[in-house]
């Protein structure tokens, strides 16, 4: 009886199977012309062909990955890295990997395919490397301080903030550019799809530099002072940069004031940090305030934390975690625009203060720079 029954319900699938076949196939018995007869097989040929590859490709793993899944008495943020990296293959174990360096604090920064890495100590250490193969592209030391870096339109050029100028390297640590009209910047960001290269001084003057031609396309003061924390939008490339009044100002080179201004914190801006799809912002001040904005509305914050330290730090993934350093603690937050969130999805601590922290495009990686070198992150879920 049971085979019967499978059988029956095998043979009305493949009946509604053919019903859905015989009503995208044209029969060409019934047409007389030639030419539309050729037309008709050939659309017969086609529907086929699409039917045949959907049958394919339903035996793809087509859900979406799962994060980590605790047990009833424990929560997420208790799992350490250790435990992560014994429970993944090998491939991606590699990815956890720790830099002991000694001429911190370092920043990071991927590359867009999220292959290639820059590192650069404040004390003038530089290097690049591509991270997944564990080769070195260079190593240098500029003799002078290193303010922040960044990559270019591709890995084979970056550009370097230092202590009074902006410089312009290759892949192998050759000097291409000395940038004299970028003096005393403490912030860089480049806009790929524009080919500019964003600067925030420390007089407070905001400069658009087209790598393309090297000319200056717009240079003005800001008047807000110090420009230290400075990050783009990625969905329409306006500067976001946060003051010391509570003010997050929000910029483009067409216009010389600022097109966009959130009063939101009573204290100084620590961080500022735009998701990639462009519809929410994350900030924070001195006093333990972390608070997510709606970007398009620029209304009251959809929600708001009170931590237990200050965040220097914040980075969204491009699946929407939110990653934040507190002092020496890397934190991970599951969804923080959305909902309320009461534990974060992953802690790891350090035995230094974390100085710059980036999540690695296409990978589920976060890369933390502090005091001591440079450390590669697990977190599972962040992207696949």
């Amino acid at each position: 009886m049971k085979k019967f029954k499978r059988s029956l319900s095998r043979s009305r699938e493949d009946a509604q199977k053919t019903q859905k076949e015989s009503q995208n196939l044209v029969n060409v018995a019934n047409v007389k012309t030639g030419v539309y007869k050729k037309r008709f097989q050939k659309w017969n040929e086609k529907v086929q062909w699409s039917e045949n590859f959907t049958e394919k490709a339903s035996v793809l793993l087509t859900e979406d990955a799962g994060f980590l899944e605790p047990d009833e008495d424990e929560i997420s943020a208790q799992i350490s890295q250790e435990a992560i990296v014994n429970s993944v293959d090998i491939t991606s174990a590699t990815k956890r990997f720790d830099l002991d360096l000694q001429f911190g604090p370092y920043r990071c920064e991927y590359s867009r395919n999220g292959r290639h890495l820059l590192l650069a100590g404040r004390k003038g250490h530089a290097s690049g490397m591509d991270w997944t193969r564990k080769k070195l592209h260079f190593e240098m030391n500029v003799m002078e301080e290193i303010f922040d870096i960044s990559y270019l339109h591709q890995e084979t050029m970056f550009a370097a903030a230092q202590s009074k100028w902006v410089y312009i390297y290759d892949q192998t640590g050759i000097e291409l550019h000395a940038l004299k009209v970028l003096n005393k910047v403490l912030k860089l960001e480049f806009l790929p799809y524009h080919f500019l290269l964003c600067s925030g001084s420390e007089i407070g003057y905001l400069s658009w530099l087209d790598v393309s031609v090297g000319k200056m396309v717009a240079q003005f003061n800001t008047k807000y002072g110090r420009l230290n924390i400075m990050t783009q939008n990625p969905y329409n490339a306006i500067l976001c940069c946060g003051h010391a009044r509570g003010v997050v100002t929000m910029w483009s080179p067409n216009v010389r004031t600022p097109v966009a201004k959130m009063l939101v914190h009573e204290q100084p801006v620590s961080a500022v940090a735009v998701d990639t799809k462009g519809l929410y912002m994350a900030t924070s001040d001195t006093n333990r305030h972390l608070k997510i904005w709606d970007i398009r509305m620029l209304d009251g914050p959809l929600q708001s934390y009170f931590l237990r330290s200050s965040i220097t730090n914040l980075a969204f993934s491009q699946k929407g975690l939110l990653a934040a350093s507190l002092g020496n603690i890397a934190e991970v937050y599951l969804d923080p625009c959305t909902k309320e969130v009461k534990h974060p999805y992953l802690r790891h601590s350090f035995t230094s203060p974390i100085s710059n922290i980036n999540f690695c495009p296409f990978e589920d990686v976060l890369g933390v720079g502090h005091g001591r070198g440079f450390s590669s992150l697990l977190i599972p879920g962040m992207y696949k």
